[in-house]
């Protein structure tokens, strides 16, 4: 029996190699390095950070002079008119019998006083 060659097989190893190789060099290769100016950069980060400040203020200015101009004179209810808080009212004893947890329910024993076994289920169609 002669061997067969297994072209595709090898197209397939070599193609592999070839994106692997390719993908180390694009991992590798470093970026064009450019004259940054640091200064400038950091400047657009501090008048972001003011500009941010203030509408924050502004936000916050604006809300309270809202609820002020919400809230007229004339609604605020003064203490003496505000109804009175309900109390609850006391627990009856009855009530308070029916919350207590129950205790579970000893094993019927038999007359000897020796417990009775549970019985076995079986599976239906097998009595």
């Amino acid at each position: 029996m002669g061997g067969t060659v297994l072209k595709r097989k090898a197209q397939r190893n070599k193609v592999k190699a070839k994106v692997r190789i390719a993908n180390i060099k694009r991992l590798i290769t470093k970026p064009v390095l450019r004259n940054i100016d640091i200064e400038q950069i950091k400047a657009e980060f501090a008048d972001k950070a003011k500009a941010a400040e203030e509408a924050a203020r502004a936000k916050a200015t604006k809300k309270t002079t809202e609820a002020i101009a919400v809230t007229p004179v004339a609604e605020v209810i003064p203490d003496a008119e505000k109804p009175a808080v309900l109390e609850k009212p006391a627990e009856s004893e009855v009530a308070k019998s029916a919350k207590a947890p129950k205790k579970p329910k000893a094993k019927a024993d038999d007359e000897a006083g020796a417990p009775v076994a549970a019985k076995k289920k079986t599976p239906k169609g097998k009595a």
